[in-house]
């Protein structure tokens, strides 16, 4: 098993239990306790009915910033609780990037592009992201939330759901911290995180075609502003290699830099194993 299929919700493009997958000593992880998904804020009446009786969700994990849960907040789901854990990167903030006059008036094509930007001055997706990527190792606030978020993994009650925008980088940065916890090996939670890029084809091509509609040519740039939608290998590797490189591998990292420790990891796996 390569990485777990997409749970069909009509609200969503990127939900996936994170179950399945071998762990520790041969052991699977448990199915049915532990979803990654995209953002909540759109889930159709179908789609929480499913999440409250189905799955009985007692947990929702928002890990989007605080301007993102005030902006498109999730929608509520009945007996599950909201916790906000917000990830952001300093490479956003206080952003002076101005777009060109194609996107002054559309509020996302301008958004999109200061982010692309922002994230690396010539426009370079690929890079620009692997930056963001360090950013979720190695900035404080993000150590400090991720803490959290493994401390509520390891004591929830019931079965939860955690995702940020598109279920992919701050999510994704998530799950490769949880599967690690669990044993799984580098290669499948790559593979798992890699799968996003299937379950988001739809959303990149319909940037493109509002790029497009809007007047911009530069295929260059539609190309780069599409593929912050999407998700590359190399990103996650990047902040696995950095993991590995600067502080001598994810079990010390867990350990020393967000201190995850021994009982919080054996309560994650005797939780989340079989």
């Amino acid at each position: 098993m390569s990485y777990s299929e997409r749970i069909p919700l009509r609200g969503t493009r990127n939900t996936r239990d994170l179950g399945g997958y071998i762990g520790l000593e041969g052991k699977k992880v448990k199915t049915g306790l532990i979803y990654r998904s995209d953002s909540l804020s759109f889930l159709e009446e179908d789609d929480v009915a499913f999440l409250a009786e189905q799955l009985q969700l007692r947990y929702d994990i928002d890990l989007r910033s605080e301007q993102e849960t005030e902006e498109k907040p999730d929608v509520a789901i009945p007996g599950c609780r909201l916790v906000l854990i917000p990830i952001t990167s300093k490479i956003l903030m206080g952003s002076t990037v101005q777009p060109p006059a194609f996107a002054k008036n559309d509020p996302e094509i301008s958004w999109h592009y200061r982010r692309l930007y922002s994230l690396h001055p010539d426009g370079d997706a690929i890079e620009g992201m692997k930056n963001l990527y360090l950013h979720y190792v190695e900035m404080e606030s993000n150590r400090c939330a991720y803490t959290e978020f493994l401390n509520l993994v390891a004591d929830a009650e019931g079965p939860l759901i955690f995702h940020c925008a598109d279920g992919k980088d701050r999510t994704g940065m998530a799950a490769a911290y949880i599967l690690s916890i669990l044993g799984v090996d580098r290669e499948t939670i790559l593979d798992d995180y890699e799968a996003s890029a299937g379950y988001l084809v739809g959303k990149c091509q319909e940037r493109a075609e509002k790029l497009r509609a809007a007047g911009i040519a530069d295929e260059r740039l539609i190309r780069n502003m599409c593929l912050l939608a999407s998700v590359k290998r190399c990103w996650l590797e990047a902040a696995l290699e950095r993991i590995d490189n600067a502080y001598g591998g994810m079990d010390r990292y867990l350990t020393e830099i967000l201190h995850i420790d021994e009982g919080v990891k054996q309560r994650i796996r005797q939780k989340y194993l079989d």
